[in-house]
């Protein structure tokens, strides 16, 4: 049985749309969320431990103590997810292999 139009359910004229989803403020994407979201697409995740980072470029060097390393590979290349905090010098400040650490390994070999 048909209802009269006055007492039909009127319909928005809008499609309906999925709503956003709230987040918390300083909620984040979990690390075990993120680590199957990059899994699922093929982005295989490695902790490196690492107690310095040494970026040596033409300018300027940038050396990373006690830093957290992420090694993640997709399709056959790697990216390094460095994370800490950078002390920046200049070519004439600081010479690398002028370190302790460095000489050990380099007289080693």
């Amino acid at each position: 049985m048909k209802l009269p139009k006055e007492m039909q359910k009127k319909e928005s004229s809008r499609p309906k749309r999925p709503t956003p989803v709230k987040k918390r403020p300083g909620q984040q994407y979990g690390s075990r969320a993120m680590r199957r979201k990059m899994q699922q697409q093929g982005i295989d995740m490695d902790q490196i431990e690492a107690t310095r980072v040494i970026i040596e470029g033409p300018e300027k060097t940038i050396i990373i103590n006690q830093p957290e390393v992420v090694q993640m590979e997709q399709m056959g290349q790697s990216i390094f997810q460095i994370i800490g905090n950078p002390e920046e010098y200049s070519p004439e400040e600081i010479n690398i292999s002028d370190t302790p650490e460095t000489t050990d390994i380099i007289s080693d070999e």
